[in-house]
Formats: structure tokens, C-alpha cells, sequence
């Protein structure tokens, strides 16, 4: 969703007198509270249009209605988030919003003895007191009129949930075979347009993350992102070449190439390493921006182990330079040297350079990390659990370890029965 969005339809929608008439009544006060009818109302109003956004882009996300995410069997699903507020995301047929904070939100507005060119500053208490402090000379055109734009501006900023990344990229377990199929939908879709308006021109249904992935490929910007040499970096360690952005000629569709130091070649024709890697570095190098979300899914997807560690040090490169990064693995490799990423942090970076021939910045804090399991249970459910974190494991691997055991089990059984003939 977009937040920018939220807080533009609700200034165009929102316009109440309650606000203007308190203001002029209190305008010669030194100070005076704003009511909690008012702030609540425009809570409520915020949250109903929060709800709006939010229901329409999971809509489009997932390609299907949001009543259709619901658990089977249950009629409803609850989603609560925590920071500094607590919000409810409850979903049967529509998707709504509740938060704690309608009553709790008190603004007190008080006059400066002093003129200044900034009319306005707002300061905040742990208890939920916003003071806006308002300059003497302020116009009393601004307080009938203005202010009440800005009341909720600003009650929309502190509504928001702090802790949510404005932008997040979806890197799909597919990556690979969407990024190479891109091409073949386009250019399909580039020849049927000879026909439209004669014929009916049937494109596929795609998912909004899918077709969100594939146009920030095809649409990259021209300028680098800050995190340009970063990605730079992997490609040289784990592709030992680089990825080239799309540059097409006029009329030709944009094509995605490998370089090495001996050839450079379209990216449909390179190992399913390179393709697989490809996506992450373009988005790395010209898209993404500072506290960012990336949810990679599988990222060790036809990585060899030895190359799983390599990205495992990147990741943690990643959340060095500010990104958040959200990933689903299936692989003991990749989780146990986050696990040591996070054991390193306990070490002085001296030792880190000098024995485990780490960077300085190459850890994870035992707070940045936060691991869960799906576990299945007996009724066909499965259950997100937390998966402890330890200083002899880093993250424990228990769930590996109970595949290793059976494993194990099993071979030593193979052997004897082997032995008996």
C-alpha cells in the first residue's frame, strides 16, 4: 500500500467544523486541549481508509479477494501488530482495522509569547501528548482553515505503525523462471496488439508481486542506488561477473546479459546460479533504497553449499547497511552460518578479522534476528513457532537434526540387515 496515498485521500475526504470551531473559540488561551471526540473521529477515519488500502493491495497481491485467505474452516483471521500502538487487522468478508490509540491520543496546543517564521512545532511525551506549540504571529486564517489539514496529518503520522517499512521487494521462489519468461509474455503480448479492437487479446492472470517483480525489471531507472557497489560485490564473489540492466535498442525488447572477463552472454543462456542471483543484484543496484524490506523466498534455490555461505555473508551485508530482509530456507547450510553471524557478535572485531577471516561488520545481533518454524500438526494445520536462539548454536537446528537422526537410524539399520546376508 501506499502511505502516501492514505494521507492524500484523507485530506481530500476529511473536513470537519468541530476543528475550526475550537480552535477560534480557544484561539486567546494559553493553552487548551484539542477534544478526544475530535481526535478519535479522525483515528477512526484513518484506520477505515488504512483499511481500504490495505484490503485492495493484498487483493491485488495475492490475485484473489481477501475473504479467500482465511484459514480453511475458520470464518475469520486476526492479525495483531505491536510497536508503539497495537492494531488489529481482523478479515471475514473485508478486511478492518482497529487500534488502541483513538482515545489514548491527546493534542495540546499552546501559544509562544515569541513571532517566528516557523508557525508551528510539534513535541511529544511518552504519554501520548502531542504539544504543537503555535507561533504569536500566526494568522487566524491559518487556524479556521489550515489547521485542521494539518491536525490530521499529523494524527495520520503518528497513527501509522512505526516498525513497517514504507517500500518492500518480493523476490518469488520462481525468480528465475518468471525472469526468463518475461520475455516470451511480452513479446506475445506486443503481437497480438496488431489485432486489438478486431480480436480479443487474452493475457494471463498474473499476481500482483508477480507482475510488480517483472515490470521493475523491464522498468529499471537509469540511476544507481546506494546500494550499487554492494551488489557489485556479490555478483563479483559469487558470479566471479556482473549483471548488465536492460539497454534496449530502439524497438527491441530489453534484454538482461552476464559479463566476465572473456564473453558476455543473454541471461536465458547463463546457469541457473546466475539467473537465480540476477534479480536480487539488479534490484540491489538500481531500486532498492534504505530501510527497505526484501522477502527473498528460497535463497539458496541452485546455490551449491559452498555458494549458500558466500550469500549468508551477504545477508548479513544487507541488514549492515540498513535493509530488512525476510527469507524462507530449507537449507541446514544457509541457517547455520547465520547461526555463526550471530555467534561472531560476541566477539571482538579484531578476533572476527583475524581468525575467522571476517569483516568487522560481518555479524548479527542476537536482537536482529528473529527465526520461526511452520510446524504441522495432526489435524492437517500447521502452527509458526519460535525457534530458539543459543550461544552454542546461534539458531538452533533442532528441526534438521530430527531428519538427521531418522536418517541415521535408518542407514545403521540398512547396514545390519545388509551385514546378515
Amino acid at each position: 500500500y501506499s502511505f502516501a496515498s492514505l494521507l492524500k485521500l484523507g485530506r481530500t475526504n476529511f473536513r470537519t467544523r468541530e476543528v475550526q470551531a475550537v480552535i477560534v473559540k480557544n484561539k486567546n488561551k494559553e493553552s487548551f486541549y484539542i477534544p478526544s471526540s475530535i481526535t478519535k473521529k479522525i483515528v477512526d477515519h484513518v484506520t477505515e481508509n488504512y483499511s481500504k488500502i490495505l484490503e485492495s493491495t493484498i487483493n491485488r497481491h495475492f490475485g484473489s479477494e481477501v475473504n479467500e485467505l482465511v484459514r480453511t474452516k475458520q470464518r475469520s483471521a486476526k492479525i495483531t501488530i505491536s510497536d508503539s500502538n497495537t492494531f488489529d487487522i481482523t478479515i471475514d468478508n473485508k478486511l478492518k482495522i482497529v487500534s488502541d490509540i483513538g482515545s489514548s491520543f491527546k493534542y495540546k496546543i499552546q501559544t509562544s509569547k515569541k513571532k517566528s517564521n516557523v508557525l508551528y512545532e510539534e513535541t511529544s511525551s511518552k504519554d501520548s501528548i502531542f504539544t504543537i506549540t503555535l507561533a504569536k504571529n500566526i494568522a487566524e486564517e491559518f487556524l479556521k482553515y489550515d489547521f485542521t489539514g494539518w491536525l490530521f496529518d499529523s494524527i495520520t503520522k503518528n497513527v501509522k505503525p512505526q516498525n513497517i517499512p514504507e517500500g518492500s521487494y518480493y523476490f518469488p521462489a520462481a525468480r528465475s523462471g518468471i525472469l526468463q519468461g518475461h520475455k516470451a509474455l511480452s513479446a506475445s503480448i506486443v503481437q497480438s496488439a496488431d489485432f486489438a479492437g478486431i480480436t480479443p487479446i487474452q493475457i494471463p492472470k498474473l499476481t500482483g508481486i508477480v507482475s510488480d517483480f517483472i515490470s521493475n525489471i523491464i522498468l529499471i531507472p537509469d540511476r544507481c542506488g546506494p546500494f550499487f557497489e554492494l551488489a557489485n560485490e556479490l555478483e563479483t564473489e559469487l558470479l566471479h561477473g556482473h549483471i548488465k540492466r536492460p539497454s534496449p535498442a530502439k524497438g527491441t525488447f530489453p534484454e538482461i546479459t552476464y559479463s566476465s572477463k572473456n564473453y558476455e552472454i543473454q541471461l536465458h543462456r547463463t546457469s541457473s546460479t546466475i539467473s537465480e542471483i540476477a534479480p536480487l543484484s539488479l534490484y540491489l543496484k538500481y531500486i532498492v533504497y534504505p530501510s527497505s524490506l526484501l522477502i527473498i523466498e528460497e535463497p539458496e534455490a541452485h546455490l551449491h553449499p559452498k555458494n549458500q555461505l558466500i550469500f549468508a555473508k551477504y545477508i548479513v551485508k544487507m541488514i549492515r547497511s540498513g535493509l530488512n530482509v525476510l527469507i524462507t530456507t530449507h537449507s541446514v547450510f544457509l541457517l547455520e552460518q547465520l547461526g555463526k553471524y550471530m555467534l561472531a557478535s560476541k566477539l571482538d572485531p579484531k578476533v572476527r578479522t583475524r581468525e575467522l577471516n571476517f569483516d568487522q561488520d560481518d555479524y548479527l545481533l542476537p536482537e536482529e534476528v528473529s527465526p520461526y518454524v511452520f510446524v504441522r500438526k495432526k489435524d492437517d494445520e500447521h502452527v509458526i513457532s519460535d525457534i530458539e536462539t543459543n550461544d552454542e548454536d546461534g539458531i538452533s537446528q533442532e528441526e534438521f537434526v530430527k531428519v538427521n537422526e531418522s536418517l541415521h537410524s535408518e542407514s545403521i539399520k540398512l547396514q545390519q540387515n545388509l551385514s546378515e546376508l
